[in-house]
């Protein structure tokens, strides 16, 4: 099943989706995608590794509210 298909089936059966995303999730010129893509599917969140320069990891949530 692909994931357009998945997140179709999920959102007609009320699931909240999360997605788990790396470092460079929404860099470049994909960053409004990112955004908007995410939406169109029926994400509600978006738990991203966080970009930055550290010895620690760090992450970042991003909401997406109805």
């Amino acid at each position: 099943m692909s994931i357009y298909d998945a997140a179709m089936k999920y959102q007609q059966e009320h699931v909240p989706l999360v997605v788990f995303a790396g470092a460079e999730y929404g860099n470049g010129s994909s960053r409004d995608w990112a955004a908007k893509g995410t939406r169109l599917l029926g994400v509600r969140a978006v738990y991203a590794r966080a970009s930055s320069v550290s010895t620690a990891p760090t992450w970042s949530v991003w909401a997406c509210c109805h």
